[in-house]
């Protein structure tokens, strides 16, 4: 679905937009997205994790200083996690309220989650319950970090 997130700390500002494809059955998620003039594809491979919740990836990037195409593999902390379907069941969601997000008329129910027990995750959900993005702080980047899905039909 398409997305955009923005990941900001004293170090750090990333803007970008593309398309995310969560798939729980498979143990992955894709992210395709577009930022600093270059397009990148992340695979992230949840079936391979190591014991401190590092996610095997393998990024392509497409750059626009080159014609020639960068991969590199390794592990990460990722910034997209792999929701599952009952997300709001498996991780104890607490009801959190009814607000507004960008991208959509009607008030989203925001639910919060601790992802892999440690991680503050709000999850927003729209009236058909669908998850149309989510927040959550990453204490030891001291980052917040917003990703919103628009154009999301059920």
């Amino acid at each position: 679905m398409p997305m955009s997130a923005l990941w900001k700390n004293q170090n750090l500002t990333h803007i970008t937009n593309g398309f995310i494809y969560n798939s729980p059955s498979q143990n992955s998620v894709r992210v395709d997205e577009a930022f600093d003039g270059s397009l990148t594809s992340s695979f992230f491979n949840y079936a391979n994790t190591t014991k401190e919740n590092l996610v095997e990836n393998t990024l392509t990037t497409f750059s626009h200083k080159s014609n020639k195409t960068t991969v590199w593999k390794g592990f990460v902390n990722s910034g997209f996690p792999l929701f599952p379907e009952d997300i709001l069941v498996r991780y104890g969601a607490v009801f959190g309220g009814l607000v507004r997000r960008r991208f959509h008329e009607d008030l989203v129910a925001a639910w919060n989650i601790m992802y892999q027990g440690a991680i503050p995750v709000t999850v927003y959900v729209n009236n058909c319950n669908v998850m149309v993005g989510y927040d959550y702080f990453a204490p030891e980047l001291r980052t917040r970090v917003v990703t919103e899905y628009f154009n999301i039909q059920a």
